[in-house]
């Protein structure tokens, strides 16, 4: 049976609050602690939708300290390339093909403005998915344990990082796997929320956080980690083809 992840991307000071806190709510009725994506400095125009809550980083702390986990979503979130990175899911980047030296200085940049705000973090979350073997260096680097991102069914250990797959944006049943749902409340209608609402009702014992997915990690033997590696390499080619299809058909649609 699987079990389930969800991950609320493009936390800013400008982010959509009403949208924001009504999801929090639903989350907070069913005792679930989701993946907070917070950006550290936002200069994407795109995502400031309110006028800067001065409290942002009080509120972000309240949740922490509830049992929400934090991850640093990018340093800026803005999008300065076509580099798809290591994944290649989309064509946008805020990291990939950058010299180190830069990319070092924005992943001490972002890190330090959360804990400038009481907020320790170890996990990482490129905005567009994109990040190179450069970026993971700098998050070895300055304390980075984690990157929520990657195509597979369940964890795995990579340049010397633990990556929690994130392969899934619409709610639906997966018979098997850890899944990480991602979510942009920021564009969210009405039937969203009720879609997450309904499946947290059907399937909330499946529902987990990011401590007992770490802890479900630490606990797998060797054989059965073996096992779960050889699935994902079977896995990951069927996913991208799936993908490229799928864009081959959006394409066709709007042509």
């Amino acid at each position: 049976m699987a079990k389930y992840l969800f991950r609320i991307d493009d936390i800013c000071p400008e982010m959509n609050w009403e949208h924001f806190e009504r999801l929090i709510k639903i989350f907070e009725r069913y005792s679930v602690k989701p993946l907070l994506g917070v950006i550290p400095d936002n200069q994407n125009k795109v995502l400031k939708i309110d006028k800067p809550n001065p409290q942002f980083w009080q509120r972000i702390k309240e949740l922490n300290n509830e049992g929400f986990t934090v991850g640093m979503h990018g340093y800026q979130h803005k999008y300065i390339n076509k580099n798809g990175g290591l994944l290649n899911i989309s064509q946008g980047s805020e990291f990939a093909g950058l010299p180190y030296e830069i990319q070092l200085e924005q992943i001490k940049r972002g890190k330090g403005i959360l804990e400038e705000n009481g907020i320790k973090v170890e996990i990482f979350i490129a905005p567009g998915h994109s990040f190179d073997e450069n970026t993971i260096k700098t998050l070895r680097e300055t304390g980075f344990k984690y990157i929520s991102d990657g195509i597979s069914l369940w964890p795995f250990e990579k340049y010397e990082m633990i990556w929690i797959p994130q392969i899934a944006w619409k709610l639906k049943k997966i018979p098997f796997g850890i899944i990480t749902f991602c979510l942009h409340p920021n564009n969210f209608i009405e039937e969203d929320f009720k879609r997450i609402e309904n499946f947290i009702e059907e399937n909330q014992k499946n529902i987990v956080n990011f401590s007992w997915i770490l802890n479900w990690y630490k606990q797998q033997k060797i054989l059965k980690l073996l096992l779960f590696q050889l699935i994902n390499k079977i896995f990951h080619p069927i996913w991208y083809m799936r993908l490229h299809l799928l864009k081959i058909i959006k394409k066709d649609k709007t042509s």
